[in-house]
């Protein structure tokens, strides 16, 4: 099953093993296909990197926190679909009288379903992945040169293949950061060609009809480069699936991710579990997978030194099925973050029995500046009045204005995220 749109990718023999796995019943309803997956992963992640123009990991990246949001996107989507696919497997095993096929009439049936979600399917999703690569660069680059040029217009390419529902936005003019670009930035559908062009002027009114869900799809209003999503929680692999299903997809979809990062660069196993141990003393190591679906791994260039304070913490997070990833802090990483977790990268600090929180806080924030980190995140080891609390961080902010994002995070579970705004204003609960 060569893939014409993406170099590179074979899934044939992946196709055969998955055809053969759900027959013998050794992949069934419910459960998920790791080598299935796994291709898919390759197949969508070689997109991005096309789009990003990136030729090997996500750090590698200039906008290096998009393209880490964009791979794990990827990763859970791939995992929605393969369950989409083995259920549909599992549905031929039986004929319209109920009996059993033989395997040579499931063969038949199921390789006509695999070309779809393997070949077909694929090749689109990957196209979609390319354009949304590109779409999100072209929104940082948006974000650039917002002062000069603060209004972004839509384009179509004009000819007689333009859609309709496309056409509707052909010429829309609007401010950079009007809410309207989080919906109707391109690509706004399967090989989508629209574009855009930062301008000066010329703002126009929002259309007074806009395209419809059956025109544009819901999974396809979203801004890559704003979300950090290539496919929404709209699309149908997300929404076709039963609430109950969804829990137990993603808890096999952070299984397979925490599986597949790469052993060569990541601390994962059991030798790694108590080398952690060591250096954490009385800490258990947090590293692993959670049941309930969190996960933490570790770069092995990340510091030791700074693990006994970012354990506790990433345990916590870990608890409420988060995937966290503690970053390489070695040489050739331009900017050094602590963690990738929700989308962001953070810097870690662990505020434990400050006698001062006021300066205690406001030390986290100058450090983090100075070391060129904007996000960052704060265990709360201690207790801390809300009151007090709002006017430490306020006053931390008013010293340091170029903290972008703050998450505060309490031992019970308690989490409060806090932006420039509510920094600003002490507006926040």
């Amino acid at each position: 099953m060569q893939l014409s749109g993406v170099p590179g990718i074979n899934l044939d023999r992946i196709v055969e093993a998955a055809i053969r796995n759900v027959y013998d019943q050794r992949v069934k309803s419910g459960a998920l296909d790791t080598e299935v997956w796994a291709g898919n992963v390759r197949a969508l992640w070689k997109g991005i990197q096309t789009g990003l123009e990136i030729k090997t990991g996500y750090q590698a990246a200039t906008s290096y926190e998009l393209a880490a949001a964009l791979r794990q996107n990827l990763f859970v989507f791939a995992a929605f679909k393969n369950h989409a696919q083995v259920e549909d497997l599992v549905g031929l095993l039986t004929d319209q009288q109920g009996n059993l096929r033989s395997f040579q009439d499931f063969r038949r049936e199921a390789l006509a379903i695999s070309e779809e979600y393997n070949r077909n399917w694929l090749e689109a999703e990957y196209q979609t992945a390319v354009a949304s690569g590109q779409s999100a660069v072209q929104w940082q680059d948006i974000q650039a040169n917002k002062d000069a040029l603060p209004y972004i217009k839509y384009v179509t390419v004009g000819d007689d293949r333009v859609r309709p529902a496309h056409q509707l936005l052909d010429g829309v003019t609007r401010p950079v950061d009007d809410p309207f670009w989080d919906e109707w930035f391109p690509p706004n559908g399967w090989n989508c060609r629209c574009d855009t062009q930062q301008v000066a002027g010329g703002e126009t009114s929002e259309p007074t009809v806009l395209p419809n869900d059956k025109s544009v799809p819901p999974t396809f209003r979203n801004n890559p480069g704003k979300s950090g999503q290539v496919f929404t929680l709209q699309h149908p692999y997300f929404t076709l699936v039963k609430p109950e299903q969804r829990t137990n997809i993603m808890r096999a979809a952070s299984r397979l991710i925490f599986d597949n990062y790469n052993p060569a660069q990541f601390l994962k196993d059991a030798n790694d579990a108590a080398r952690v141990s060591r250096a954490v003393a009385s800490t258990p190591a947090a590293i692993g997978y959670e049941r309930g679906g969190g996960f933490v791994v570790i770069n092995k260039g990340h510091s030791m030194n700074a693990l006994p304070d970012e354990l506790p913490v990433l345990s916590i997070l870990r608890n409420r099925c988060a995937m966290l990833e503690l970053l390489d802090e070695g040489e050739r990483v331009k900017i050094k973050y602590d963690l990738f977790w929700d989308g962001h990268f953070w810097d870690i600090k662990r505020m434990s029995k400050s006698t001062r929180p006021d300066r205690t806080i406001r030390d986290y924030f100058s450090s983090a500046k100075k070391k060129g980190r904007v996000k960052l995140l704060i265990h709360l080891d201690q207790e801390l009045g809300d009151d007090q609390l709002k006017k430490h961080v306020y006053n931390a902010f008013r010293q340091n204005p170029q903290i972008q994002l703050v998450q505060l995070v309490w031992n019970g579970g308690r989490m409060q995220r806090l932006t420039q705004d509510m920094m600003r204003t002490k507006d926040w609960n």
